[in-house]
């Protein structure tokens, strides 16, 4: 089933403020370690919560030094897979490169002497994946990803998914801040109460950030630290207006806090509407600005 329009455009128009966002010291600690790795054999990528193929670009940014790449991308959402093959290959062909492949989870694209076999695979972290994929992965990456399950996944899943010395590579991670501007008496209230809504039933993490870098220092964690660093998105409207598609991001930030404190007891209905009225109307008139707390960390797998 085709992903909804909504989250699909969502999912689409965050693409600038993540471009931005991603930490670059992190991003080259990453590119030193995979500079470790054969060249000359497929370097197996795995991607957690894919998505519509948003971060797709940037990932192959990073593997360019390897002449095979065996990437599987992986999602809970089957409509959203659909939308992730169709971009890898609009971007296949916006650069030029032939596509191959009739089957509707697998893809190739072929650069010159470089190839790259894409698998999508719908899959509910952590328990989705089998036996068999055991130590399969060299690089395993997420993107905004590892506040939406529960503490202490993230781990677990390179444990048992990376081979010995594998690199994990987590960027764009929420880490337990949501601020507005011009401020509002309510945020303070308002945003704890969003923030708390992100675990419990849900099962998420809105620490996940922080909590990440944690459980990564810890003793006997498995991993071994080689860089971390803020990447905080960040949108702030220009005389001419957002940016691209940021306007519409930023509508749906509001509505995904809205949705999130319909059910809350701790606020009431009528400061709800308050809140979200006015900043609708700055967001219309161009004066909402939004920021929201974030971290990169790239570590090796021991062993």
């Amino acid at each position: 089933m085709p992903a909804s329009g909504g989250i699909l455009r969502y999912l689409r128009a965050k693409g600038s403020v993540d471009a931005r966002s991603v930490n670059l010291q992190v991003r080259e600690a990453c590119v030193r370690a995979l500079a470790e790795f054969p060249a000359d054999r497929p370097l197996r990528v795995l991607e957690l919560g894919g998505g519509a193929g948003g971060a797709f670009r940037y990932w192959m940014s990073l593997l360019v030094p390897f002449r095979r790449v065996e990437f599987t991308a992986t999602d809970r959402d089957g409509g959203l897979l659909e939308a992730y093959r169709e971009a890898v290959a609009a971007l296949a062909g916006e650069l030029g490169f032939p596509v191959t492949g009739d089957q509707p989870d697998r893809l190739r694209i072929e650069d010159g002497g470089r190839v790259i076999d894409l698998r999508l695979r719908r899959v509910v972290a952590p328990e989705g994946f089998p036996r068999e994929d055991e130590g399969s992965f060299d690089l395993m990456v997420a993107q905004s990803f590892w506040d939406l399950v529960p503490p202490g996944t993230a781990l677990a899943l390179g444990r048992q998914l990376l081979a010995p010395g594998g690199i994990l590579y987590a960027t764009l991670t929420f880490s337990g801040g949501t601020r507005f501007a011009p401020p509002h008496e309510l945020d303070r209230q308002l945003l704890h109460c969003y923030h708390a809504s992100m675990g419990g039933e849900r099962g998420g993490d809105p620490y996940a950030g922080e909590r990440l870098l944690g459980h990564v220092r810890m003793p006997g964690s498995g991993f071994s630290e080689l860089a971390t660093g803020r990447s905080d998105w960040r949108v702030v409207p220009t005389d001419e207006g957002y940016i691209a598609d940021e306007r519409f991001f930023l509508l749906t930030v509001l509505g995904f806090i809205e949705k999130e404190l319909l059910t809350s007891t701790e606020i009431r209905d009528d400061q709800l509407d308050w809140w979200t009225g006015i900043r609708r109307r700055q967001l219309a008139d161009g004066q909402l600005s939004y920021a929201a707390r974030q971290q990169d960390l790239v570590a090796r797998r021991d062993g």
